[in-house]
């Protein structure tokens, strides 16, 4: 098996809009925690790279840009599985929603930018072995929405390895990257640089990468105790931490093997109803205020039908010991309980499609409203997830 990794940092060299808040006003230029792409190569039956970008999300149209890039590094039959981490501190990669627009010319500076990645990432040969782990951590991510439980909220870690060399880790963990202030005047990979640039220091010559997971409703509401950078440092120490006491446990590994499944189909969609809706006695202030700006984002929407017409990715990765859903989907993290034993979701992959809130959900959320798919929609998924 062929395999190979890469990593480059791609801070916006210009003043420019971040996105992620729909409160932003003004462009900014620092960066606080930096913004990378890192790539992961294998090959065998497959030919896969694994690419990840601290970004919000990267929409189909801008995959397809940094696809062909892929191929024309590294060959035409090679596929690209596309991750973001979902920061709301870094600028658009992805048009989305009619208010999401990309920021084109950040969208050439990473195509660049991941070029020269590729170009000088160095490809090797091996007998690749992989081992996994997972363990509950709800010390960073909570359920945001009250009432709710974190069941679901999930550390995994995959290790990749030839002979005796660890090779590459794959860091796999469901919370949205929010901890600085919406407002905040610098750029930043969140909690999710900081948990990497911690193990890369602790562990000389390991590549690491981080993966978001159903993140849609889990965040660091109940456990940041500020908004300021101190703060992100903190949290990313902690998951850090997590990450290393998985590193420690001495597990048997297995040999690769690598297949892929892809599942493409169009959305049914609908905007939702807020008369449809109640809101939680339980809720707090703060998600009933966000509950009333999600009507008026729905008004915006109603008059953008176009929106709501989709075309969804699902990559299946099976690793021979785990497997891989690549799903576009800001997923609620209870769609977990569907998963085979050692399945793994991921999602801001392979596009950007917004939220999907739980089967038949009738609680009222900010997420659940401004969520566009059906019940049929959801059911696909679900049996996607099954099917494996």
């Amino acid at each position: 098996m062929k395999y190979g990794h890469n990593a480059i940092c791609i801070n916006p060299n210009t003043m420019m809009m971040p996105v992620g808040y729909m409160e932003r006003q003004y462009p900014i230029s620092t960066t606080k925690g930096d913004l990378y792409a890192r790539a992961f190569y294998l090959e065998d039956n497959e030919k896969l790279c694994f690419l990840t970008l601290d970004s919000l999300g990267v929409c189909s149209q801008v995959q397809k840009l940094f696809e062909a890039t892929v191929k024309d590094v590294l060959g035409a039959d090679v596929t690209l599985i596309l991750s973001s981490s979902h920061t709301h501190y870094a600028p658009s990669l992805t048009q989305a929603f009619g208010y999401i627009k990309t920021d084109d010319s950040y969208v050439k500076f990473v195509q660049a930018r991941m070029r020269a990645m590729l170009i000088n990432m160095k490809i090797r040969e091996g007998t690749v072995k992989v081992d996994y782990n997972q363990v509950n951590q709800n010390l960073i991510g909570r359920h945001r929405i009250s009432g709710q439980n974190d069941d679901y909220v999930i550390l995994h870690l995959l290790r990749f390895s030839v002979g005796s060399q660890r090779i590459g880790n794959f860091i796999i963990y469901n919370c949205h990257p929010t901890i600085s202030d919406a407002q905040v005047g610098h750029f930043t990979s969140d909690y999710v640089g900081v948990t990497l640039e911690v193990l890369a220091k602790n562990y000389p010559g390991e590549f690491f990468m981080f993966f978001q997971g159903p993140a849609g409703d889990i965040s660091t509401r109940f456990t940041r105790k500020n908004k300021t950078y101190e703060e992100v440092i903190r949290m990313g120490r902690l998951l850090a931490d997590s990450v290393s006491e998985l590193m420690k446990r001495n597990l048997k590994s297995k040999d690769l093997q690598l297949t892929r499944k892809r599942y493409e189909y169009s959305i049914d969609g609908q905007l939702k109803s807020p008369e449809n809706f109640v809101v939680s006695e339980s809720a707090s202030d703060r998600e009933k205020s966000e509950f009333e700006n999600a009507k008026n984002v729905l008004k915006d929407w109603a008059s953008q039908p176009h929106l709501l017409h989709q075309q969804i990715v699902v990559d299946v990765i099976n690793l021979g010991l785990s497997k891989l859903y690549f799903n576009p989907f800001e997923l609620f993290s209870s769609y977990s309980k569907y998963l085979p034993v050692n399945g793994i979701l991921i999602g801001y992959s392979q596009g950007y499609a917004g939220y999907m809130s739980d089967i038949d959900v009738q609680e009222a959320s900010y997420e659940t409203l401004l969520e566009i798919y059906s019940e049929k929609d959801k059911q696909k998924l679900i049996e996607i997830i099954r099917a494996g």
